[in-house]
């Protein structure tokens, strides 16, 4: 089992809110059945079986913050992995 925490962040908007942006990670998720997910204040937080698959969503998720008129995106990620059960 493999925990990812992933917060993206878009650099330059003008705007506080970061509604838009959430929405469009959010969509990246969409159809990911294998994968629990979990919304926070800090960020999104993913659950799987596999490493290959949250790295691809990750990439998904940081790929839709652009958009809107961010030219710029700062993401981090932490994992938790087990192979020990």
């Amino acid at each position: 089992m493999v925990k990812m925490e992933i917060c993206v962040i878009p650099v330059g908007g003008c705007e506080i809110s970061m509604n838009k942006w959430v929405g469009a990670s959010e969509e990246a998720l969409k159809g990911a059945s294998d994968i629990k997910s979990q919304i926070t204040s800090m960020g999104t937080i993913l659950e799987g079986e596999s490493s290959e698959r949250l790295f691809a969503l990750a990439r998904q998720m940081h790929q839709k913050a652009f958009g809107n008129g961010i030219k710029r995106v700062f993401t981090t990620i932490a994992i938790d992995q087990r192979v020990d059960k």
